[in-house]
């Protein structure tokens, strides 16, 4: 009996030394997933410069401000509904952030060694200048504001929301929807935004020189603007404003497409 208890304690040993114990934070007052670790790191980052984010899960969020540097803030958490201050996390190897810098380009990216059981939200502020290329998400959203320069932007499964944007944007969606409301286009930008499962809405301002191809397969096309057809729609190719002005194309494979004046 006792030579049983002396296996079985020794046994148990083994498996608490190889078990990963992690201490998980609740946010209090949501209903959001428990935090298991957090990420900070400011960088000097120049107008202009390149930030680019790989994130398999997670959402990002990107705000432009008035400083000459990038602040990156990510959570590590679970997707844990239970509502405890700790739980053991058998086996569990959280996610890192990895960061790199380069003359004029940044890379966020997530390490996930445990792609079942947790993901990261990033919340970073760069430079009001800024051109966001190859930032391509799996699973999450993406909320980019008060920016001019470029978007490159991939999204599996998520929504696409711009705010005080202006420049190009390329955004390609696969399960979403896309929201964006763009300023000063100008003669050389270009919006293309492609959906395969979920609407788009633009807001453009009431005077936009811009040439419009737009196409809903499954859907329709419904527009503040006098867009000379018969509407609602399926396919238009229109000319807002003058000739010489941007150019936005838009496909949903299914869904809506939405094309609104800004409100004062």
């Amino acid at each position: 009996m006792r030579k049983f208890i002396l296996i079985f304690s020794l046994f148990m040993c083994f498996i608490l030394m190889n078990a990963c114990i992690i201490a998980v934070v609740e946010h209090s007052g949501t209903d959001r997933s428990p935090r298991v670790d957090e990420f900070h790191r400011i960088l000097p980052m120049q107008s202009g410069t390149t930030l680019s984010i790989d994130s398999p899960s997670g959402n990002i969020e990107v705000q432009g401000w008035d400083r000459e540097e990038a602040e990156i803030f990510a959570e590590i958490l679970l997707p844990l509904p239970q509502k405890t201050n700790f739980r053991f996390m058998w086996n569990l190897k959280p996610a890192e952030v990895e960061v790199d810098q380069f003359e004029d380009v940044i890379l966020v990216k997530t390490i996930m060694k445990d792609r079942e059981s947790n993901y990261v939200d990033y919340f970073i502020k760069v430079p009001e200048s800024v051109k966001l290329k190859d930032i391509f998400v799996e699973k999450g959203n993406v909320i980019i504001s008060d920016l001019y320069g470029e978007i490159w932007t991939e999204i599996l499964y998520g929504d696409l929301e711009i705010n005080n944007f202006s420049g190009s944007l390329t955004a390609n969606i696969v399960d979403g929807s896309v929201q964006a409301t763009i300023y000063d286009l100008r003669m050389e930008d270009k919006l293309i935004v492609t959906t395969k499962e979920g609407d788009i809405i633009i807001y453009l301002e009431e005077d936009v020189a811009v040439k419009v191809e737009a196409a809903a397969l499954n859907g329709e096309i419904f527009s503040d603007f006098d867009l000379g057809e018969i509407k609602p729609q399926e396919k238009i190719t229109a000319q807002l404003g003058e000739t010489d002005g941007g150019i936005i194309s838009l496909n949903a494979a299914n869904g809506d497409i939405w094309i609104k004046k800004i409100t004062p």
